[in-house]
C-alpha cells in the first residue's frame, strides 16, 4: 500500500463552542431528513389547538355551573398558553444539557484531532485513537467560510474549522479531493446494500505504527425515518392482531410519531361517522368539542398502561409498543363498527332498533379480549402477573368507554333560536305563569267535567300524554280527545291529561298521581253499570314494562300495570276501553284484564312499537287506530284489526321489526261495546 499523500492530511484543535456547533448543525439536519419531517410541526401545532379547544370545552361546563365569567376564560387561556411556552423552554432547555453533556471534557471529541483523505476512505486521529471510514458512510458535507462540517450516516460528525488550513488554497484543494473521493455517495441518503458500512473500530494511540494495516470501515443500522409513522405497517400488524393472529411486537413501528398519527386516525374517524350518520346535518353541523376530551381519554390512559406493562415486565420498549399495538388494534373495531353503525342506520343492514344496543357491547367485549390476549402474548412471565395486568388493562382501556361512552364528535350547528326555544321548553314550569297555571289545573278540568245521563251509555274519555320531551305524545293526545268528542258523543266528559312545554297553560300535568285523582272523580260521575270509560295512555315504555313520566324539572314515578291497576280498582269503574301505546305495552293486558275490560296496546310484552320523535304527528298505533280506522267505524275491535294490518305493512315497508300489536276483549265488554256501537250508530243522539 502506497503512503498516504501528505498534502491531505490536516491537523486541527476542536474547543467546546465548535463542537457544541456541529452539534447543533447535526441535530437539524436529522430532523430536516425525517420524511414528511414537517408533520412534527403539524402534530405539535393540532396538539396546542386540540388542548385549547378541550380548555373551551371545560370552560363552557364550568360557565354552566357558575355563570359566564370572561375573565375566568381569559385566565384559563393564559395559564394554558404559560404551560404550553414552559414546556417547550423545558425541552429546549433539556436538548441543551444533553448538548453540553456530549460536550463534557475527556471524553475524546475536544481537543488536537486530524483528519486524512486516502483511496480507502477518511482517516480520524485524536488523542486516544485512530479510526478509518469508508466513503460510503459519509452522508453530508457542509462547506463554510468558518468551518467544514463532516456527517456520517450515523449523524456522528467531524468539524473542521478553517485554522486547519494554511491558506485558502490549500483548503480549496482539500475540500476538492474530498469531494472527488465522495462525489457518488455523499448526497446520498441512505447507503446501498453494497455499501453497508461496519461498525467504527478506535485504535489505540499506541497502534499508530500501522494504522492502515487492518481495513476498518465503519456501519450502522440504515435509520427507518422513512417509517417513523408507519401507518401501513402498524394497520396490517393491527389488523392481524384485532383478528387474534400471532404478530410480533417488533412488526409495529413504535415512535411518537406512529402513535400521534394514530390517535389522529381516531378522531378523523370519529369525526367523519358523525358527518356520515347525521344526514340532516351533514358538513353544515359543527365540532362537538365537549366529546373531545372523551375521545382524547384514550392517550394517557394507553400510554400509563404501556408504563405500567413496562414496569412490570422491564421491558422498556413496551413503554410506546405497547400502546400503538392496542390502538393500531383497536382502530380496527372502531371501524368495523362505524361501518356496521352507518349500514345499520342507512338500512343497509335492517335489524331491529332494539338490537342495536348489542353493536356496542359486542365492540367492547371485542376490545377486552384484544386486551387481554395482546397481554398474555407480550409478557412472557408468570400468568398471575400477565392476569393482573390484563385486568389493569381492562380497567383503563375497557371501563371508560362503559361507564362514558363516547359522544359524536359532530353534531348540528349552534342555532340561538333554537337554543332560546329549548331553555323556555325546559322553563316552562319554572316561568312564573306556567307554575301558577298548575296550581289548581286537575280540579278545574274535573270539575268542569259533566255528569252522566240517565239512559245513556256515556263515553268519559280519559287521554294522557306522558311524556314531555317529544311533541308527537302531544299532537296524538289532541287528536284523540278530539275524535273521541266529535265521533264518540263525549264533549263535556273528556278530559286530558298532558306534559308538554307548550301547553302547560292549557291542560293539566299526566302522572301517577294525577292519573289515579282522574280516575277516582271520573268514577264518582259515572253510572258504573251503564257508562264506558275509554282511556289512551302514550309515553315511552321500557322491558320491565314502566311507562316513563317525564317533564323536568320534575321527579315523577314511572306508571307500571301495577299502579294502573290500582287506580282503576280504587276508582271503581266497570266498564273500561283501555289503550296503552309503547314499547313492551303488551305486558299491561295480563294484570289488567277482566271480563268487563278491553285493552288494546301498541305491541307485544317483548317488542318495541314506533312513531315516536318530534317531527311525527302520532305514534303508529294511534295513527291507524284513531286517525284512520276508528273514523270509519264505532267497532273498535273491527278497528283494531285494520290498524293491526295497516301497522304491519308500513313496519315492513320500513324494514322494522312487527310490533305486534295486542288485544284482548272480555266477553261481557264485547257485548258492551255492541250496545255502544249501536247507540253511536243512531242518526240522533
Amino acid at each position: 500500500m502506497q503512503p498516504a499523500d501528505t498534502s491531505f492530511r490536516i491537523e486541527y484543535t476542536v474547543t467546546r463552542n465548535e463542537y457544541l456547533a456541529g452539534l447543533r448543525d447535526t441535530s437539524q439536519l436529522l430532523l430536516r431528513s425525517v420524511q414528511w419531517g414537517a408533520l412534527i410541526y403539524v402534530l405539535t401545532t393540532l396538539s396546542v389547538l386540540c388542548g385549547i379547544v378541550i380548555g373551551m370545552g371545560y370552560i363552557e361546563l364550568i360557565n354552566g355551573y357558575i355563570g359566564r365569567n370572561w375573565r375566568l376564560q381569559w385566565l384559563i387561556a393564559l395559564a394554558f398558553l404559560l404551560v404550553c411556552l414552559l414546556t417547550i423552554w423545558q425541552q429546549r432547555l433539556r436538548v441543551a444539557r444533553i448538548h453540553e453533556a456530549c460536550a463534557a471534557d475527556g471524553n475524546g471529541l475536544l481537543g488536537a484531532q486530524a483528519l486524512m483523505l486516502t483511496d480507502e476512505g477518511l482517516t480520524h486521529e485524536t488523542q486516544h485513537s485512530t479510526a478509518r471510514v469508508a466513503w460510503s458512510a459519509l452522508k453530508h458535507v457542509e462547506v463554510d467560510d468558518c468551518y467544514i462540517l463532516i456527517i456520517l450516516n450515523n449523524y456522528s460528525f467531524w468539524r473542521v474549522p478553517a485554522q486547519a488550513f494554511a491558506d485558502a488554497v490549500q483548503r480549496a484543494a482539500w475540500v476538492d479531493a474530498l469531494r472527488a473521493r465522495t462525489a457518488d455517495t455523499v448526497w446520498v441518503t441512505a447507503p446501498s446494500p453494497a455499501h453497508a458500512p461496519s461498525n467504527a473500530a478506535a485504535v489505540p494511540a499506541s497502534a499508530e505504527a500501522e494504522p492502515f494495516s487492518v481495513a476498518v470501515v465503519m456501519q450502522t443500522a440504515p435509520l427507518a425515518t422513512a417509517h417513523a409513522f408507519g401507518l401501513r405497517e402498524n394497520l396490517r400488524a393491527g389488523a392481524r392482531l384485532a383478528l387474534f393472529r400471532r404478530v410480533p411486537l417488533d412488526a409495529f413501528v413504535a415512535t411518537a410519531e406512529a402513535f400521534s398519527l394514530l390517535v389522529a386516525m381516531e378522531l378523523l374517524l370519529l369525526l367523519a361517522y358523525g358527518v356520515a350518520s347525521v344526514a340532516s346535518v351533514g358538513l353544515e353541523g359543527q365540532l362537538n368539542y365537549h366529546a373531545l376530551p372523551r375521545a382524547l381519554l384514550v392517550v394517557p390512559a394507553a400510554l400509563l398502561f404501556g408504563v405500567f406493562v413496562a414496569r412490570a415486565t422491564t421491558e422498556r420498549t413496551m413503554t410506546l409498543a405497547l400502546p400503538v399495538a392496542l390502538l393500531a388494534a383497536g382502530l380496527m373495531v372502531s371501524v368495523a363498527g362505524a361501518l356496521l353503525g352507518f349500514a345499520l342506520e342507512q338500512k343497509i343492514v335492517k335489524v331491529a332498533a332494539k338490537y342495536w344496543a348489542w353493536l356496542f357491547y359486542v365492540q367492547i367485549a371485542w376490545w377486552s379480549v384484544i386486551i387481554l390476549v395482546t397481554v398474555w402474548r407480550y409478557t412472557p412471565m408468570q400468568r398471575q402477573r400477565s392476569a393482573g395486568m390484563g385486568v389493569m388493562g381492562l380497567a383503563l382501556l375497557v371501563a371508560p368507554s362503559v361507564w362514558f361512552p363516547q359522544d359524536r364528535l359532530w353534531m348540528p350547528a349552534h342555532n340561538p333560536e333554537a337554543e332560546r326555544a329549548r331553555a323556555e321548553k325546559f322553563q316552562a314550569l319554572a316561568d312564573e305563569k306556567g307554575f301558577y297555571a298548575q296550581h289548581d289545573a286537575l280540579q278545574r278540568a274535573l270539575t268542569a267535567l259533566l255528569p252522566e245521563r240517565p239512559g245513556v251509555i256515556d263515553v268519559y274519555a280519559l287521554t294522557a300524554g306522558l311524556y314531555a320531551n317529544e311533541d308527537v305524545f302531544m299532537k296524538e293526545v289532541r287528536l284523540i280527545d278530539g275524535l273521541m268528542r266529535q265521533r264518540f258523543d263525549a264533549a263535556g266528559r273528556a278530559l286530558v291529561l298532558l306534559n308538554n312545554p307548550k301547553t302547560v297553560h292549557e291542560f293539566p300535568l299526566a302522572s301517577a298521581t294525577s292519573l289515579t285523582a282522574a280516575l277516582k272523580h271520573i268514577g264518582g260521575l259515572m253510572n258504573r253499570d251503564e257508562d264506558v270509560l275509554m282511556m289512551y295512555v302514550s309515553s315511552h315504555g321500557s322491558e320491565r314494562h314502566d311507562l316513563t313520566v317525564n317533564f323536568w324539572p320534575l321527579r315523577l314515578k314511572p306508571v307500571n300495570p301495577a299502579a294502573l291497576k290500582q287506580a282503576l280498582e280504587a276508582s271503581q269503574i266497570k266498564w273500561k276501553v283501555l289503550v296503552v301505546s309503547a314499547c313492551y305495552s303488551g305486558g299491561f293486558i295480563g294484570p289488567l284484564k277482566d271480563d268487563h275490560t278491553l285493552i288494546i296496546t301498541a305491541s307485544s310484552a317483548t317488542n318495541t312499537s314506533f312513531g315516536c320523535g318530534n317531527e311525527s304527528e302520532a305514534t303508529y298505533l294511534a295513527k291507524a287506530l284513531y286517525d284512520e280506522a276508528l273514523r270509519k267505524t264505532y267497532s273498535i275491535e273491527e278497528a283494531f284489526g285494520a290498524a293491526r294490518e295497516s301497522i304491519r305493512a308500513r313496519e315492513k315497508a320500513q324494514g322494522f321489526e312487527p310490533s305486534e300489536p295486542q288485544i284482548f276483549v272480555g266477553a261481557a265488554m264485547r257485548e258492551k261495546l255492541m250496545q255502544l256501537q249501536a247507540q253511536l250508530a243512531q242518526p240522533e243522539r
